[in-house]
């Protein structure tokens, strides 16, 4: 699941359903983040010098139980800081699955966009804490048949803000084959990267940030 070739010894974890689904999902999530930090360091950090990228909550396997519940704390995934100050500017809650957006991609086109309501809360319990707007963004990550195993291959990210998200909030359910309840929204909220790029460029984040202040964080679902 470190998505890397190595010289492997077989061993053998008996899984639920649960957990099976949770590690299946561990390795697209590591391969996504690293393309989300590559792809900053390539296209964006030369367009945006003045804006650093910190990854601050890495993918990994936490066993869950009473004392890990307890002590968990809403986090973002990575936090953009002022190169100059040190200042947090803002944060990005990172997601993955195998469709895509927008463009002319690989696989599937997603049709319109879930998100756990728990995710939902977290998002805006960051931006309350830290004062500051929290983005999202989705990486298409797909498999590729690299024997005797697979390859998670990233392709593309899309991003999209807080309030973008409140005015394409759909609905919410409870997923399929699942207790959790999702939040839906229309697949249009989400920009490019070149969108991305010309966001921060102009000043973005500090918008965000005062139209928070003046109107406060809008609701998510």
């Amino acid at each position: 699941h470190c998505n890397l070739v190595r010289d492997l010894r077989v061993r053998q974890w008996l899984l639920c359903t649960w957990c099976d689904r949770v590690l299946r999902s561990l390795g697209r999530s590591i391969a996504s983040s690293r393309f989300i930090m590559e792809t900053w360091s390539e296209q964006i950090a030369p367009e945006v010098p003045s804006i650093e990228l910190r990854e601050v909550d890495e993918p990994r396997l936490v066993r869950r139980n009473a004392e890990t519940i307890a002590a968990k704390v809403a986090s973002a995934d990575f936090e953009g800081v002022s190169t100059e100050t040190g200042e947090l500017l803002f944060a990005i809650e990172l997601k993955t699955g195998k469709s895509y957006i927008s463009g002319d991609a690989i696989g599937a086109k997603m049709g319109t966009f879930q998100l756990d309501q728990s995710d939902c809360d977290d998002i805006t319990t960051v931006a309350a804490r830290d004062g500051v707007p929290v983005y999202l963004f989705h990486a298409q990550v797909i498999d590729r048949v690299e024997p005797p195993t697979v390859r998670f291959a990233p392709v593309a990210f899309w991003w999209t803000d807080m309030f973008s998200m409140h005015d394409n909030f759909i609905e919410s359910r409870t997923r399929p084959r699942e207790t959790k309840i999702a939040a839906y929204y229309n697949t249009a909220m989400f920009g490019t990267l070149p969108e991305l790029v010309e966001h921060l460029r102009d000043g973005g984040p500090d918008r965000l940030k005062q139209r928070i202040g003046d109107e406060g964080l809008p609701s998510l679902y």
